[in-house]
C-alpha cells in the first residue's frame, strides 16, 4: 500500500514536516512518497483542468466565514491535494494512505481494506483520542443537534461501551475528524470524486459518510499517526 504525505514545497516547513513524517514511517519499516500540495496560487488553474467548481473564496488568514464563503486560501490548495491523490488511487486500482505533514507515525496502519471504504487512521491531535474525547467533539455535537435519527442512534451505539484495545471499528461519528491520515480504497475515491465534481470543492475536511455509503467509513483503534499541529503554514499569512 502506498504512502503519500501532502507538504507544500514554497513552505519550508511544510517541507520539514514531511521530512519527519518520511522518517516516523522509517523507524516503522514503511515507505511514505512525499506528494507536492497544490499551491493556492495555482488552484484555479488545477481546478479549471479538473473541470471542479472552488466554493470558497481563499483569502489570507485561518478563519472560515460559512456565510460570507471564505476559508483560508492554502485550504483550498489542501483540498485540490487530496482530491488529486483520490484520481491516483482510481488510477492504480488499490487504496492509498493520505497523509499531511504534521503526520507523524507511532503504529503500524491497517495493511489492507475494503475498496469501498475509508479508514481514518490519525488522531488528528497530538496524542491518541479515547472515546470520551470523541465523545464531546464538535463533530458528535452537530450529529446530536442537526443530525438525523441514524445518526443518534450511530453515536449512541460506539459510546455506549468501551472499544476495543485494537483493531478497525465502524467510526462512530459522521464524518472524519480532520484529513491529516486515512487510507481510501478505490471506489471509495471514486465515490469521493464523483461528489466533489458535481458539488465543487470547498477544501479537504468533507470525508463524510453520506458521500461513500453508509458503513463505508472506518476507524483504527489505537489511532497509528498522531497529528502535531505545530506547522502554520507561512504562505497563509502574506
Amino acid at each position: 500500500m502506498r504512502i503519500f504525505c501532502i507538504h507544500t514545497l514554497e513552505d519550508p516547513k511544510s517541507i520539514a514536516g514531511g521530512i519527519r513524517a518520511k522518517e516516523s514511517a522509517a523507524k516503522l519499516g514503511l515507505e511514505v512518497e512525499l506528494f507536492s500540495a497544490v499551491f493556492y496560487k495555482d488552484a484555479d488553474k488545477v481546478a479549471d483542468k479538473h473541470g471542479l467548481k472552488i466554493k470558497y473564496k481563499g483569502v489570507p488568514g485561518r478563519r472560515t466565514d460559512f456565510i460570507n464563503m471564505t476559508c483560508p486560501r492554502v485550504r483550498i490548495g489542501n483540498g485540490l491535494s487530496h482530491f488529486l491523490l483520490y484520481k491516483k488511487c482510481i488510477e492504480i486500482k488499490e487504496p492509498i494512505v493520505i497523509l499531511e505533514h504534521d503526520a507523524v507515525f507511532l503504529g503500524l496502519p491497517p495493511t489492507a481494506i475494503d475498496s469501498k471504504e475509508i479508514v481514518q487512521i490519525s488522531s488528528h491531535k497530538p496524542f491518541q483520542i479515547t472515546p470520551k474525547l470523541w465523545h464531546t467533539s464538535g463533530r458528535s455535537k452537530k450529529m446530536r443537534q442537526f443530525g438525523s435519527q441514524y445518526d443518534i442512534d450511530k453515536l449512541d451505539k460506539h459510546f455506549l461501551w468501551d472499544w476495543p484495545e485494537k483493531g478497525i471499528i465502524e467510526h462512530p461519528l459522521s464524518g472524519t475528524v480532520g484529513t491529516s491520515g486515512y487510507i481510501i480504497g478505490h471506489e471509495a475515491a471514486a465515490r469521493m470524486v464523483s461528489y466533489l465534481t458535481k458539488d465543487g470543492l470547498g477544501f479537504a475536511d468533507r470525508i463524510r459518510e453520506d458521500h461513500i455509503g453508509k458503513g463505508n467509513l472506518k476507524l483504527q483503534v489505537p489511532q497509528s499517526v498522531i497529528c502535531m499541529n505545530d506547522i502554520l503554514s507561512t504562505s497563509n499569512l502574506g
